[in-house]
């Protein structure tokens, strides 16, 4: 399913399956075409995104601009499960992107070869992106993955500042109450920022490994508030 413009949109208890052919191949593709396109109001309620050959879920923002009108993007009890790419990817939100917000909240992403979680080029001066309650598990099972020629280290989340003229520092995201479930000795939470550095990140991570809960987000950061529990300790 692709949305380029939409108010008011309800999608609820829909399937997205074996997509494949025109890129991006996402179960559900959000990109809008020019600045004056509208997000507005758009939830996508009890859905699952399956065996696509793309992402299970992607956003896709660099045509809205600040004049744009303020974006307002949910997913709610979301499953996306064996997709070729990400199982969500969320991007290209600019140092002159809209405001807003987009959340997901309560959704599972399982049983990927690419990061459960992949955000490029998100500037924190952009709408805000937000993970309530969400799962990440199984994930990244392949050591390295590709996007657009850029060779991206894989982890359960991956945060990529790709294209500084779209976002010359990378932040503004927020994690409440998540789950990573993973079984190999990596961090959870990685990035690469090109030397930029990585701003306004917080939330806090259950995270059930039993090689340790870690993250690594570079030596260059700021306004970094994480809470991270390494629960597989406390039910041995």
């Amino acid at each position: 399913m692709s949305v380029i413009s939409a108010e008011n949109l309800l999608v609820e208890n829909c399937v997205f399956k074996n997509t494949n052919g025109t890129a991006p191949s996402s179960g559900i593709d959000i990109e809008p075409d020019v600045e004056s396109d509208k997000l507005v109001n758009v939830i996508i309620n009890d859905c699952i995104s399956e065996n696509n050959a793309g992402s299970g879920m992607q956003i896709y923002l660099r045509k809205l601009t600040a004049k744009s009108d303020d974006v307002s993007i949910l997913f709610v009890n979301c499953h996306i499960l064996r997709c070729g790419k990400s199982g969500i990817i969320a991007g290209g939100v600019s140092d002159d992107g809209p405001k807003g917000l987009i959340e997901f909240r309560n959704c599972v992403a399982e049983d990927l070869n690419s990061p459960g979680l992949y955000i490029f080029d998100k500037s924190p001066d952009g709408a805000d992106l937000r993970f309530d309650s969400c799962k990440w598990a199984n994930v990244a099972k392949l050591k390295t993955t590709s996007y657009l020629n850029n060779p991206v280290n894989s982890s359960p989340i991956h945060f990529f500042l790709r294209r500084r003229e779209v976002a010359r520092r990378f932040g503004g995201v927020s994690f409440v109450n998540c789950y990573v479930y993973d079984d190999k000795d990596r961090p959870f939470l990685t990035a690469t920022e090109q030397g930029q550095g990585v701003y306004d990140i917080e939330g806090d991570f259950n995270i059930y490994n039993p090689f340790g809960a870690k993250e690594n987000l570079g030596k260059k950061n700021e306004s970094i508030k994480l809470q991270i529990r390494n629960q597989y300790q406390r039910n041995k």
